[in-house]
Protein backbone atom coordinates (compact mmCIF):
# COMPACT_ATOMS: atom_id res chain seq x y z
CA UNK A 1 0.00 0.00 0.00
CA UNK A 2 1.34 3.16 -0.74
CA UNK A 3 1.30 5.99 2.09
CA UNK A 4 -0.59 9.31 1.76
CA UNK A 5 0.10 12.09 3.65
CA UNK A 6 1.72 9.56 6.33
CA UNK A 7 -1.35 7.79 6.55
CA UNK A 8 -3.74 5.27 4.63
CA UNK A 9 -5.04 6.13 0.99
CA UNK A 10 -8.95 6.39 1.36
CA UNK A 11 -9.62 4.08 -1.91
CA UNK A 12 -7.68 1.48 0.67
CA UNK A 13 -9.74 2.07 3.89
CA UNK A 14 -12.60 1.99 1.12
CA UNK A 15 -11.67 -1.36 -0.56
CA UNK A 16 -10.72 -2.75 3.60
CA UNK A 17 -14.68 -2.01 4.50
CA UNK A 18 -16.21 -4.24 0.90
CA UNK A 19 -13.95 -6.97 0.91
CA UNK A 20 -14.69 -10.51 2.52
CA UNK A 21 -12.57 -13.36 4.02
CA UNK A 22 -13.47 -16.45 5.76
CA UNK A 23 -12.14 -18.28 7.75
CA UNK A 24 -8.72 -17.39 9.44
CA UNK A 25 -5.82 -15.94 7.35
CA UNK A 26 -3.21 -13.83 7.80
CA UNK A 27 -2.53 -10.56 6.61
CA UNK A 28 0.90 -9.01 5.75
CA UNK A 29 1.40 -4.88 5.77
CA UNK A 30 4.10 -3.46 3.16
CA UNK A 31 4.08 -0.05 3.27
CA UNK A 32 5.63 2.29 0.27
CA UNK A 33 6.67 5.71 0.74
CA UNK A 34 8.60 8.47 -0.81
CA UNK A 35 10.64 8.89 2.97
CA UNK A 36 8.75 7.88 6.04
CA UNK A 37 5.38 5.73 6.90
CA UNK A 38 5.02 7.48 10.31
CA UNK A 39 1.55 5.73 11.45
CA UNK A 40 0.34 4.68 8.30
CA UNK A 41 0.31 1.30 9.58
CA UNK A 42 -1.38 2.17 13.14
CA UNK A 43 -4.61 3.03 11.03
CA UNK A 44 -4.48 0.36 8.74
CA UNK A 45 -4.04 -2.12 11.62
CA UNK A 46 -7.41 0.30 13.07
CA UNK A 47 -9.45 0.02 10.12
CA UNK A 48 -8.12 -3.98 9.67
CA UNK A 49 -9.19 -5.42 12.71
CA UNK A 50 -12.17 -3.82 13.45
CA UNK A 51 -13.42 -5.30 10.67
CA UNK A 52 -12.05 -8.71 10.75
CA UNK A 53 -11.03 -9.30 14.49
CA UNK A 54 -10.27 -11.27 16.61
CA UNK A 55 -9.64 -14.24 13.77
CA UNK A 56 -7.93 -12.23 11.10
CA UNK A 57 -5.16 -9.46 12.23
CA UNK A 58 -2.72 -8.28 10.51
CA UNK A 59 0.48 -10.24 11.25
CA UNK A 60 3.49 -7.97 10.01
CA UNK A 61 4.53 -4.68 9.16
CA UNK A 62 7.13 -3.82 6.46
CA UNK A 63 7.91 -0.66 4.24
CA UNK A 64 9.93 -0.19 1.38
CA UNK A 65 11.16 3.10 -0.10
CA UNK A 66 9.91 4.00 -3.08
CA UNK A 67 10.45 7.23 -5.26
CA UNK A 68 8.61 10.10 -3.95
CA UNK A 69 5.12 11.34 -6.31
CA UNK A 70 3.59 14.12 -4.22
CA UNK A 71 4.77 17.16 -6.42
CA UNK A 72 3.39 19.90 -4.24
CA UNK A 73 4.93 18.72 -1.49
CA UNK A 74 8.48 17.29 -2.47
CA UNK A 75 11.06 17.33 -5.03
CA UNK A 76 10.64 14.21 -7.25
CA UNK A 77 13.21 12.37 -8.51
CA UNK A 78 13.92 12.80 -11.78
CA UNK A 79 13.74 9.58 -14.32
CA UNK A 80 17.49 8.39 -13.69
CA UNK A 81 17.32 8.61 -9.80
CA UNK A 82 13.50 7.32 -10.13
CA UNK A 83 15.31 4.16 -11.15
CA UNK A 84 17.57 3.57 -9.01
CA UNK A 85 15.55 4.13 -5.72
CA UNK A 86 13.04 1.57 -7.89
CA UNK A 87 16.70 -0.93 -8.22
CA UNK A 88 17.31 -0.15 -3.94
CA UNK A 89 14.19 -1.54 -3.63
CA UNK A 90 14.60 -5.01 -4.98
CA UNK A 91 16.38 -6.94 -2.20
CA UNK A 92 14.48 -5.02 0.27
CA UNK A 93 11.23 -6.35 -1.33
CA UNK A 94 13.21 -10.18 -1.47
CA UNK A 95 14.13 -9.91 2.51
CA UNK A 96 10.23 -8.70 2.50
CA UNK A 97 9.02 -11.78 0.90
CA UNK A 98 11.41 -14.24 3.11
CA UNK A 99 10.09 -12.58 6.39
CA UNK A 100 6.66 -13.19 4.99
CA UNK A 101 7.48 -17.31 3.38
CA UNK A 102 8.58 -17.99 7.10
CA UNK A 103 5.39 -16.45 9.06
CA UNK A 104 7.83 -14.11 10.79
CA UNK A 105 5.18 -11.59 13.11
CA UNK A 106 6.29 -8.63 14.11
CA UNK A 107 6.57 -4.82 13.00
CA UNK A 108 9.44 -4.43 10.45
CA UNK A 109 8.89 -1.30 9.57
CA UNK A 110 12.07 0.48 9.48
CA UNK A 111 10.91 3.87 7.94
CA UNK A 112 8.14 5.14 10.81
CA UNK A 113 10.03 8.65 11.22
CA UNK A 114 7.99 10.81 12.99
CA UNK A 115 4.58 10.24 14.42
CA UNK A 116 3.60 14.23 14.48
CA UNK A 117 3.48 14.14 10.61
CA UNK A 118 0.43 11.59 10.79
CA UNK A 119 -0.88 13.83 13.67
CA UNK A 120 -0.55 17.21 11.74
CA UNK A 121 -0.32 16.33 7.63
CA UNK A 122 -3.01 13.21 7.34
CA UNK A 123 -5.99 15.07 8.46
CA UNK A 124 -5.46 17.11 5.99
CA UNK A 125 -5.67 14.45 3.00
CA UNK A 126 -8.89 13.98 4.64
CA UNK A 127 -10.30 16.83 3.16
CA UNK A 128 -7.88 16.86 0.13
CA UNK A 129 -9.06 14.34 -2.88
CA UNK A 130 -8.14 14.12 -6.71
CA UNK A 131 -11.02 14.92 -8.01
CA UNK A 132 -10.44 18.44 -5.63
CA UNK A 133 -7.26 18.69 -7.71
CA UNK A 134 -7.24 21.70 -9.65
CA UNK A 135 -5.08 23.86 -12.02
CA UNK A 136 -4.34 27.62 -10.25
CA UNK A 137 -3.12 30.52 -12.30
CA UNK A 138 0.39 29.59 -10.59
CA UNK A 139 0.60 26.23 -13.12
CA UNK A 140 3.33 26.77 -16.07
CA UNK A 141 2.23 24.35 -17.60
CA UNK A 142 5.33 22.15 -17.05
CA UNK A 143 3.60 18.32 -17.14
CA UNK A 144 5.33 17.23 -14.01
CA UNK A 145 1.68 16.55 -11.76
CA UNK A 146 0.61 14.42 -14.75
CA UNK A 147 4.54 12.67 -15.54
CA UNK A 148 4.41 12.01 -11.62
CA UNK A 149 1.04 10.87 -10.67
CA UNK A 150 1.13 7.11 -10.02
CA UNK A 151 -2.82 6.55 -10.92
CA UNK A 152 -2.78 8.65 -14.01
CA UNK A 153 -5.50 10.41 -12.43
CA UNK A 154 -4.31 13.64 -13.84
CA UNK A 155 -4.42 14.80 -17.34
CA UNK A 156 -2.79 18.13 -18.17
CA UNK A 157 -4.92 19.84 -21.02
CA UNK A 158 -3.31 23.20 -21.06
CA UNK A 159 -6.16 25.64 -22.27
CA UNK A 160 -3.89 29.05 -21.34
CA UNK A 161 -2.32 31.08 -23.80
CA UNK A 162 0.91 31.00 -21.94
CA UNK A 163 3.36 28.61 -23.60
CA UNK A 164 4.45 25.19 -21.39
CA UNK A 165 8.08 25.75 -20.07
CA UNK A 166 8.55 21.84 -20.94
Amino acid sequence: MPTYYWGVPKVVLDFVKTMHIEGSHYCYLVLTCGGSTSRAATIFKKAFESRFAPVNCVQGFFSVKMPDTYTPMFDIPDAKRSVEIVKEADPVIETVAGYIGRGAIGDYDQLHGKAILTTVCYPIYKIITTRLFHVGDTCVGCGLCEANCPSRAISAIFKSKATPLC
